[in-house]
């Protein structure tokens, strides 16, 4: 099974996560209601473009490519 992960990141138990408002989640940033790879000011989380990465809360955040 192949998966990609999106560059906002989400903890899928919050207030907004709940609600399908991944984009603004409450918990994976403490600075912010957002949280990103990459991105200055969104997280702690460095990169985004990698082959391989390390992923929080990435049961919640992945999506399944195909079949």
């Amino acid at each position: 099974m192949k998966v990609v992960l999106p560059f906002n990141i989400a903890c899928g138990y919050c207030f907004n996560c709940h609600r399908g408002y991944t984009q603004a989640c409450l918990t994976t940033n403490p600075d912010s209601p957002s949280a990103a790879y990459g991105y200055a000011g969104m997280g702690p989380y460095q990169g985004g473009q990698a082959e391989f990465v390390l992923v929080p809360s990435a049961d919640f955040n992945y999506l399944k490519l195909g079949v």
